[in-house]
């Protein structure tokens, strides 16, 4: 026994004379400023043995383990960082820089006036998937921004009309580039659509007011469409429709990527079962071919390029008065292109440089009857530069130039119309704490053709007030040039401008947001057509909105519900005195559901809108703009079978707009009937040219073997 335990001390001692106590120093910093952190925890993982940084940032600590170790540090609002150490290689001194990740800070986020849905920004609103999913929007961009907030349903033009605002007041920017048909060319009472695919974009801002000085030329709102950079996924596509066919090729490689795709549609055949109320002698026909590149560069950063072209013809003759033998007749010949080049370079880790320039061609050629026809044709040239600086995640800074021109030929007029806009802008946002964040910015503009400028300061400020609510706040003042149609025919004008006051409170986790808005806006220095042309109109818009959206109630479901309330009076254009305009109503609701069931693999989407009368003219009335038009109703649904077709993930898709065939009168016009004493008038509804609209179509995404998708996928 006694030889056992001289024989088990000698042991132990001997282990502990052969121990080593090795070292571990070094320093911790703030990865951005280069600060130095003071209290890091540093310690070897799973382990008693480590310390804590001085006030220069410096820790040291002795260890006896062996092997391969994990260093781990970690200090509070920084990613905690792990290291594996060699222990036969110590001592050694290790620099350690740690990144800052805040927690509440990065949840603070300005949604005062803005909408917002990116690849990052899932649970707000609107992912391309969640365009071409509400029924009634029939894949239209514009269409589906009509179920939010803010909006006012214009089925006569089809254009985006916001807070009371006129259509020409939302400017739509694509990857920064304010462009200038974005929409398709329409005829009287016939509404247009969106030339562009929700698919060409990842990501949509939709600033109902109080925008990024970033962005000008817009009294009213700002749609802010970004391309993508990177495709996931190659491959080619097919779709076929009861309207048309087309397809894509997608060739990905590690470090580039590029896309051809086309489409052709033709109405004759729908038209040709489903009657219209306009006689379309010349279906609305139209062809697109699309090509796009994208390069990686080093760092992370990216270049994209690419061009489309369209052609769009379509013949229709409206209804006849009944003292007329004959209809009026509309014919439209339409060519469009456009060419863009992004470029976005990351310069260390603080710095962040884009560029991007555009060229966009339009013509089109008008025939109104047998002997009245003209020309319009617009080319337009836009470029953009920014510099973003981070040094933290607590500051950033952005500033940057942009250069507009247009030329704008029209048959009619005895002149070009040269029309040059240059822009300066700055913007910086800091974190004040951890609770509140607050963003300046100033723009500044130059119109070389009205020989104006002007200085546009903009503030916006969010304070979280809980987990996860927070109050926003914006005011800033926009400037717009007055349009160029009527510039063509009067010059000596000046800028219009508004100013913005908006309050939003927002509660968001995860599958719900609420969010509340109130805003007003003042309408200063419109123009006035009535007799002497001048910017002598004024007017506001004010109003309340609510917006509630829930994807977690029901396990397959997705809903959101919008409701705004609306109380505007302007002065301007050809208006006689104030009143609430032709294009705005007082009350807009809908309701989106979109319920996915998992086993049929079938997708149910419905949607309805409501909006109450908008103003009309009727020159029969003693009051201006008294009269309303009846209140708009549309129920619409859409369904949508997941399946294989030889091995290639399908979708059949059906979607019927106006289920109930709810008669829409969107306006009137009004028409002297002849040798009537004293003067008499017809009045002719503005309606649909269809009571409703029926979809059916397939797409075929070649190379996709999925049999199945998930709820995500299917309703995301």
């Amino acid at each position: 026994m006694l030889r056992c335990l001289l024989l088990l001390c000698t042991s132990l001692f001997s282990l502990a004379l052969n121990a080593q106590v090795l070292s571990i120093k070094g320093t911790v910093k703030d990865k951005l400023s280069k600060a130095a952190l003071i209290g890091a925890s540093v310690s070897l993982k799973n382990t008693f043995d480590g310390a804590t940084t001085d006030a220069s940032g410096v820790f040291k600590f002795s260890s006896e383990e062996q092997g391969m170790q994990l260093l781990q540090v970690a200090y509070l609002g920084y990613k905690t960082q792990e290291i594996q150490v060699d222990m036969a290689a110590l001592p050694a001194t290790f620099d350690i820089y740690l990144e800052e990740v805040p927690t509440e800070i990065g949840e603070v986020v300005i949604s005062a006036g803005a909408f917002e849905a990116s690849d990052e920004k899932k649970g707000v609103v609107l992912l391309p998937i969640d365009i071409v999913t509400v029924p009634g929007a029939n894949g239209d961009i514009t269409g589906a921004l009509n179920t939010l907030p803010g909006t006012s349903v214009n089925g006569e033009s089809g254009q985006l009309i916001v807070r009371g605002g006129a259509a020409y007041e939302t400017r739509i920017y694509i990857d920064g580039l304010a462009t200038r048909n974005f929409y398709s060319t329409g005829a009287q009472d016939v509404p247009v659509r969106s030339r562009f695919s929700p698919f060409q974009f990842k990501g949509t801002t939709f600033s109902s007011g109080g925008y990024s000085a970033e962005y000008g030329q817009a009294l009213s709102a700002a749609l802010i469409l970004n391309t993508p950079d990177m495709p996931t996924e190659g491959g080619k596509s097919v779709n076929l429709s009861m309207l048309g066919f087309g397809g894509g090729y997608t060739k990905l490689k590690e470090k580039t990527a590029w896309t051809i795709s086309g489409n052709y549609t033709n109405l004759a055949p729908y038209m040709g079962i489903i009657k219209q109320r306009l006689d379309f002698f010349k279906a609305p026909e139209a062809g697109n071919l699309a090509a796009e590149g994208r390069i990686k560069t080093q760092n992370g950063g990216i270049i994209k390029m690419g061009a489309q072209g369209t052609l769009n013809r379509v013949g229709m003759r409206y209804p006849k008065l009944p003292f007329e033998a004959s209809g009026f007749e509309t014919k439209i010949n339409n060519q469009n292109a456009r060419g863009f080049a992004v470029w976005r370079q990351p310069v260390g880790t603080t710095l962040t440089l884009f560029t991007a320039v555009q060229g966009e061609f339009n013509n089109d050629d008008f025939k109104f009857g047998e002997t009245f026809d003209f020309t319009q044709q617009v080319r337009a040239v836009s470029g953009r530069f920014t510099a973003t600086y981070s040094p933290s995640r607590r500051f950033r800074l952005k500033s940057g130039a942009e250069y507009n021109f247009l030329q704008l030929r029209n048959s009619l007029a005895p002149a070009y119309l040269n029309h040059t806009v240059g822009a300066v802008f700055t913007e910086a946002e800091t974190y004040a704490g951890d609770r509140l964040v607050m963003r300046a910015g100033l723009r500044g503009e130059h119109d070389a053709l009205l020989e104006r400028s002007n200085l546009a300061p903009r503030l916006s400020a969010a304070w979280k007030t809980g987990k996860n609510s927070q109050l926003s706040a914006s005011w800033g003042l926009f400037y717009q040039s007055p349009e160029d149609t009527l510039l063509l025919r009067y010059r000596d004008l000046g800028f219009e401008r508004a100013q913005h006051y908006i309050l939003n409170y927002q509660i968001s986790k995860q599958g719900f947001i609420f969010r509340t808005e109130v805003f007003h806006k003042q309408y200063d220095h419109l123009v006035r057509t009535l007799g002497a042309w001048d910017n002598q109109g004024d007017g506001y818009a004010r109003g309340v909105e609510l917006f509630f959206r829930d994807r977690k109630t029901f396990r397959w479901g997705d809903y959101w519900l919008s409701y705004s309330w609306l109380d505007t009076r302007r002065q301007f254009r050809w208006y006689p005195s104030s009143a609430m305009p032709l294009f705005a109503a007082s009350h807009n609701a809908s309701v989106v559901y979109k319920y996915y069931f998992n086993k049929p693999q079938i997708s149910a989407n419905l949607s309805y809108t409501f909006q109450t009368g908008r103003p009309y003219y009727n020159p029969g009335s003693e009051s201006f703009l008294s009269d309303r038009t009846p209140e708009y109703h549309n129920l619409s649904l859409q369904f949508a079978k997941l399946a294989s077709i030889k091995g290639n993930f399908t979708i059949f898709v059906l979607s019927v707009t106006n289920v109930l065939g709810s008669k829409q009168v969107f306006n009137y016009r009004f028409t002297p009937i002849p040798d009537s004493n004293p003067t008499a008038y017809h009045r002719q509804e503005i309606l649909p040219i269809a009571p409703r609209f029926i979809f059916i179509g397939c797409f075929v995404n070649i190379g996709d073997k999925r049999k199945k998708v998930s709820k995500e996928e299917a309703l995301e």
